[in-house]
C-alpha cells in the first residue's frame, strides 16, 4: 500500500518489491514490515511506527500532527519503561556477538552530512528518513525498509538504477566487510533522485527567496 500510494509507473512499483531491504526483511521475519505500517497510519499508529525507530523517527518531522503523536507516545513510554533511549544509544552493547560487520551506521560522525540533507527534506517524511539514516547509531541494510517505497517515486530508469544499488551490499562476499559500505550508494540516490524531481531548475529561484528573502542573483 505504502509503494501504491507512491507509485509514478507500474515498473517504477515494481522496482520496490525487487529491492534488498525488502526480500531480506521478509526472510528474516523482522519488524520493519509494521514499521511502514505505522507509517502509513500517523499520528494515529505511531506506536507501530517506532518499534524500530533509528530511521522511522525521522518520520515524524514531516507534519505537525506526526510531531504530536511522538511526543505522546514517547512520554507515555517513559512513564512505563523509563527513558529507554540511553539503553538504545548504546545498542551494540546489547548483542552478544558485538559489533555486526553488517551494521554500517555512521553514527554522530554522519551529522555533517545528515543536517544539510535535513534541511532539504523539511516536509518530506521519505527524504526526511533518508537524510536520518546517515546519522542514526545502528543501521543494518534491511533496517532501510521503510524507506524502499520511496522507490515508487523515482522514474523508470532511476527506479531500475536504485534496485541494483540495494543489492551492492552483497559485493561482500567477494569484497569482505567493506562491501557491506556499499549501501549507502542506494540511500545517497534515492535521496538525491527525490531532491532533483522537488527542486528542479525552475523552481530554485522560488527556493532561495522562501529560504532567504532575496532574489538568487544578488
Amino acid at each position: 500500500m505504502a509503494a501504491v500510494l507512491r507509485a509514478r509507473s507500474i515498473i517504477s512499483l515494481a522496482c520496490v518489491f525487487l529491492c534488498l531491504p525488502v526480500l531480506w526483511t521478509i526472510f528474516l521475519g523482522q519488524l520493519e514490515g509494521l514499521v511502514v505500517l505505522g507509517l502509513l497510519g500517523l499520528p494515529w499508529l505511531a506506536p507501530l511506527a517506532l518499534l524500530k525507530p533509528q530511521i522511522s523517527i525521522f518520520a515524524f518531522l514531516a507534519k505537525r500532527s506526526s510531531l504530536i503523536g511522538l511526543m505522546i507516545v514517547l512520554g507515555g513510554s517513559f512513564l512505563i519503561w523509563g527513558f529507554w533511549p540511553a539503553k538504545m544509544l548504546m545498542v551494540n552493547q546489547y548483542y552478544a556477538e558485538g559489533h555486526y560487520q553488517q551494521d554500517i551506521s555512521l553514527g554522530w560522525y554522519g551529522l555533517l552530512l545528515a543536517l544539510p540533507m535535513l534541511w532539504f527534506s523539511r516536509g518530506d517524511l521519505d527524504m526526511l528518513m533518508l537524510a536520518g539514516s546517515v546519522m542514526t547509531l545502528h543501521l543494518i541494510p534491511y533496517n532501510l525498509m521503510p524507506v524502499v517505497p520511496a522507490v515508487a517515486r523515482l522514474s523508470k530508469r532511476s527506479a531500475v538504477i536504485a534496485v541494483l544499488l540495494s543489492w551492492t551490499t552483497l559485493s561482500s562476499n567477494w569484497l569482505g566487510p567493506r562491501g557491506w559500505w556499499l549501501g549507502w550508494t542506494f540511500v545517497l540516490f534515492v535521496w538525491f533522485c527525490l531532491a532533483s524531481n522537488r527542486y528542479e531548475p525552475n523552481r530554485w529561484a522560488i527556493f532561495w527567496i522562501k529560504t532567504f528573502g532575496i532574489p538568487k542573483n544578488r
